[in-house]
């Protein structure tokens, strides 16, 4: 998996998942590598980045695990890409900016856990969907927990028990996605979604993400109390107490509204508030 990132200067982080053949890539270590490294820098003090872009080109999203390489070497795959996979999902997950996927064509196995751990998920008519991993002797063992995330856990597990292939629609259906639009208008998809995202206040952001994952688990009790913990040690920082006043006397939008401006490379740029 080839992964060329963009906009790393900008609020908005581009990382296009390529290969160098006509199908869609697989997870290979430096390809997986790479946006363990994204992520890094992404969460680095300092960093602009307030959104991650997931995008594919129109060979395809991911094919997941490189089964060649697991061939010459499981042992080395069992030890060593194992943990590395897990690292990158957690990394992506855990992110403070807000994870965008763009899907176009496939998305199997392990490339279907890189869109499980987005915040939101784009995909044009004609991607397609599948856990496999059974019909090899394998489980997704790894791509389960954030899978069940997005859907109920009984479909999450018809899905990897009989490896059917889901199709856009039906995968906005069950949750796996949460936007389904044309073959060749992701990028307009992906625009609206940005400027929602540049709206909103970048430590709320990483909260709220946070909090989901905490919250997830418990019953509604706990969750409640977990919510008002939290909504209180929000409301003592000056910063957000300074936002609210603003809002209520209204005036100039906040600082951190920005508009995004694909380049013609692909790339975007951050202009000013708006």
């Amino acid at each position: 998996m080839l992964v060329t990132v963009q906009g790393e200067t900008t609020a908005v982080w581009r990382a296009t998942l390529g290969s160098d053949g006509e199908r869609a890539p697989v997870l290979s270590r430096a390809g997986i590598e790479a946006l363990v490294s994204l992520c890094e820098r992404a969460a680095a003090p300092g960093s602009p980045c307030r959104v991650i872009v997931l995008d594919s080109t129109p060979a395809g999203f991911c094919r997941g695990m490189d089964l060649d390489a697991l061939a010459e070497d499981p042992a080395e795959q069992a030890e060593q890409g194992v943990a590395l996979y897990a690292d990158m999902l957690a990394r992506l997950r855990e992110a403070r900016a807000a994870v965008i996927a763009v899907v176009r064509g496939e998305a199997l196995a392990g490339g279907l856990g890189l869109l499980c751990a987005a915040d939101h998920v784009i995909a044009e008519h004609g991607s397609s969907f599948a856990l496999p991993e059974t019909t090899l002797g394998l489980v997704p063992a790894m791509v389960l927990p954030l899978l069940m995330e997005r859907m109920p856990p009984q479909k999450a597990r018809h899905l990897a028990l009989f490896g059917e292939r889901l199709y856009a629609q039906r995968a906005l259906e069950l949750g796996l996605v949460d936007m389904v639009c044309s073959e060749g208008h992701g990028e307009r998809a992906l625009k609206r979604v940005v400027k929602a995202l540049l709206r909103c206040e970048p430590g709320a952001v990483s909260t709220l993400k946070a909090l989901s994952g905490r919250v997830a688990p418990l019953g509604w009790r706990a969750g409640l109390s977990a919510g008002a913990e939290t909504t209180r040690a929000l409301l003592e920082q000056p910063s957000v107490v300074a936002n609210v006043t603003a809002f209520v006397k209204g005036g100039e939008a906040p600082p951190w509204f920005a508009r995004w401006r694909p380049n013609d490379d692909g790339g975007s740029a951050e202009g000013d508030s708006q």
